[in-house]
């Protein structure tokens, strides 16, 4: 099971990347495998730590209607709405896993380009 979840997050991992990297000489299948093995590495190193946390709370909204009359300040209240709060899996080791990876090209070479 630990193999198949390395394997899908290396998946993952080459084809979300976003950053441009530059090896003089270099096929970007290089590149490619390269970052697999810093991926790895990084993972055994800082192995994904997850919390779920509340990114948004849960509201409800109000809808608010006010007018003057008679010189004063009149407000009627109509209907509401409940929007849900929001959640997120957040991983508290991916940080320091992709300052590794960022580290392993380095070392073999690798420059992001800018």
């Amino acid at each position: 099971m630990t193999k198949i979840f390395r394997l899908a997050f290396l998946v993952l991992v080459a084809c979300s990347h976003t950053q441009t990297w530059t090896k003089s000489g270099a096929a970007p299948v290089d590149f490619y495998t390269t970052k697999a093995a810093c991926t790895n590495e990084a993972t055994e190193r800082w192995p994904p730590v997850t919390h779920i946390a509340q990114v948004a709370p849960g509201v409800t909204t109000i809808q608010q209607n006010c007018s003057t009359s008679g010189g004063g300040y009149h407000c009627t209240y109509a209907g509401s709405t409940y929007i849900q709060p929001v959640y997120k899996t957040i991983d508290d080791n991916q940080a320091a896993r992709d300052a590794d990876v960022n580290d392993c090209l380095k070392r073999d070479g690798w420059k992001p380009s800018e």
